[in-house]
């Protein structure tokens, strides 16, 4: 497995070690390998709970969602692969201005909450939903990464920042607490205001209630389903912005300008309650340093699993903002954007998702391990015993069995086959049904994104995008129909529909039609 792996320059940091650029040899899919750090792999009981993170992380297929695909050793160095998604970090917009137009935050909301459908569905956590694990992409999308990583080290007692935000009541990693955490991002995007600054939101009467509603401390007054979040998010975008707010979100022009000279982002070194209405913030909690664990104590709860799901093997942890998820292992390794140049990649308009999007820019903030470096070098003198690494390691890389979404034995690939056909043909009449049928080759499995964008002559272009779990090699075949009914505007309307795979590969293409109607 080890020589699948090209390893390239490292482009950042992930929430537990630095990223790397990567290639998998037999298809030449991009990917990237976040190096688990030796503090942790002294912890075998760290490593197995990231390993059955990894393996729940790895049966989630949604767009939204960075997937999770491998754990690797390569020489004496532990690997998690995952997605390489290329983009800029939420936290490095934050950085350069306190707060989002609305358009632009109710769509990163939107498109958290649909990401958290996905995990939810499948039984499990993200555990540390914050700016830090979300990516624009130039097409301007949003991502969430760090899956799995981030359950793992929320649940550690001896990881005194993570999560980021938890609701009153605290807990383990669960469904109420990734929840909470997002009403908190929705009150810092619309706001400015960290989850740790007290204060009272000020703006439209129903933007308010969302957000209080959404960080209540009663557990019960709150959104109990990510589904019934959503509906109210998009209920309240429509009332305020139209039911074209969508569209008016400028992300993917945020996600490719220059952002100049910023000063990084920090993130508190430990876990906050969000204070409203002008409440003083909780006092913060000095973390303790964890005892040495008697001999014979069990390691902590491993996160719950899914009954009757078949998982896949996992991997390390992927960090913050940063780069990508892969198939089988990496669970613990959340996608994230990249930063800095990627040696393997193609040129840069080759990576464009839409037009008019431009590379990927910015500057990755100082990484949170090294904020916490003296607290992970202290967990190993109190707990690492140096002869269960071996032991601990095996239990990681013996295979698991594959999950029905990542059946492949390598990433998701698109081949340069891609084709868009039309019936009845390029021109009819009255009444007429088109049928675009989109076809093309696929090798490996994962989740493959695309997007239907029709558009007119002087009109606005509309986009549908959709995502379909691919499980084994195989090609793709996708419809949609458009139906044309009245007179046309002119003796001879044209239309054209673009069929774009977002990833993991961008593919592009496109069939005009023209309608004929006089009556």
């Amino acid at each position: 497995m080890t020589g699948d792996y090209v390893v390239g320059a490292v482009i950042g940091e992930g929430l537990m070690g630095p990223r790397s650029a990567g290639r998998y040899r037999p298809s030449g899919h991009p990917v990237s390998l976040e190096e688990v750090p030796a503090p942790l792999l002294d912890r075998p009981e760290f490593v197995e709970r990231l390993a059955l993170a990894g393996r729940q992380a790895a049966t989630v297929a949604d767009y939204n969602v960075a997937a999770v695909y491998d754990l690797v050793r390569i020489g004496q160095r532990l690997y998690v692969v995952s997605e390489l998604v290329r983009g800029r970090s939420l936290p490095a917009l934050l950085g350069s201005e306190s707060s989002l137009p609305l358009p632009a935050v109710m769509l990163i909301v939107d498109s958290v909450l649909a990401g958290l459908e996905g995990i939810h569905r499948v039984g499990i956590a993200h555990g540390d939903v914050s700016p830090d694990v979300i990516v624009i992409t130039p097409a301007g999308a949003v991502r969430i990464t760090e899956l799995g990583v981030a359950a793992v080290l929320a649940a550690d007692p001896a990881m005194p920042g993570w999560p980021a935000v938890e609701p009153p009541e605290g807990g383990v990693p669960s469904i109420a607490a990734d929840l909470y955490a997002t009403g908190a991002l929705l009150r810092e995007l619309v706001s400015g205001m960290r989850p740790e600054q007290g204060g009272e939101v000020r703006g439209p009467e129903a933007l308010v209630r969302l957000v209080n509603r959404s960080l209540t401390g009663a557990p019960e007054a709150r959104f109990t389903t990510a589904t019934g979040f959503r509906e109210e998010v998009e209920t309240v975008a429509t009332q305020l912005l139209g039911p074209g707010w969508r569209v008016q979100s400028d992300l993917a022009a945020r996600a490719t300008r220059s952002l100049g000279p910023q000063p990084p982002r920090g993130r508190l070194g430990h876990t906050v309650t969000v204070s409203l209405a002008g409440e003083p913030p909780p006092p913060p909690a000095l973390p303790v340093p964890p005892a040495d664990p008697p001999s014979g104590n069990p390691p902590p709860a491993d996160l719950p699993v899914n009954p009757g799901t078949a998982t896949a093997p996992m991997a390390e942890p992927p960090p913050g903002n940063s780069v990508p998820a892969d198939d089988a292992v990496a669970a613990a390794a959340g996608p994230a954007a990249q930063f800095g140049p990627d040696p393997f990649a193609a040129p840069e308009g080759s990576q464009l998702l839409e037009p008019g999007a431009g590379s990927p820019g910015g500057r990755a903030r100082p990484p949170r391990r090294r904020r916490r470096h003296g607290w992970i070098w202290l967990l190993v003198g109190l707990v690492a015993v140096a002869a269960l690494v071996a032991a601990g390691a095996v239990v990681v890389l013996e295979p698991a069995p594959a999950a029905p979404t990542t059946a492949g034995a390598h990433p998701l690939a698109v081949g340069d086959d891609v084709r868009l056909t039309v019936q009845p043909g390029s021109t009819a009449g009255c009444g007429t049904t088109f049928t675009f049928t989109a076809t093309g080759s696929l090798s490996g499995s994962g989740t493959l994104a695309y997007q239907w964008v029709r558009s007119t002559a002087g009109g606005s272009p509309t986009f549908t995008q959709l995502s379909e779990p691919i499980s084994s090699d195989s090609s793709f075949r996708l419809t949609t129909p458009i139906q044309l009914t009245g007179p046309a505007t002119s003796d001879d309307t044209t239309i054209t529909v673009t069929f774009q795979v977002l990833s993991p590969q961008a593919r592009t293409a496109s069939q005009t039609i023209h309608y004929v109607c006089t009556h």
